[in-house]
């Protein structure tokens, strides 16, 4: 695929060697350079870069099939190339790429 190729497939495994797919075109926007991360047994997606367009958006599901938008405005902004971690409690989201190389930090409780 080219790198101009985006797409909202979602995958899984139970050991890392065979992949099989949840759906093949998820709720949200086909992307790259998101990031994803689990709290509270839900799956939480975050930003990231398609078609032209870099979303300002977070996404949640509980099995990887149905997704739902989390409707309130993120404060940090567009954003790709970043990474997202579960800890204590919160899902902590850092950096990015975007327009400018950025080391700011947040957090979703």
């Amino acid at each position: 695929a080219s790198s101009s190729t985006y797409k909202n497939d979602v995958w899984y495994s139970e050991d890392g060697i065979a992949w099989n797919q949840a759906i093949a075109s998820a709720d949200f926007p086909s992307r790259n350079g998101h990031s994803l991360a689990v709290k509270d047994s839900l799956m939480w997606l975050f930003c990231g870069r398609g078609n032209g367009t870099d979303y300002n958006d977070v996404w949640y599901s509980g099995n990887g099939i149905n997704w739902t938008r989390f409707y309130v405005p993120s404060k940090f902004g567009a954003k790709f190339g970043h990474t997202s971690v579960a800890f204590e409690n919160r899902i902590w989201i850092i950096g990015q790429v975007a327009n400018e190389n950025r080391t700011d930090i947040w957090y979703l409780q």
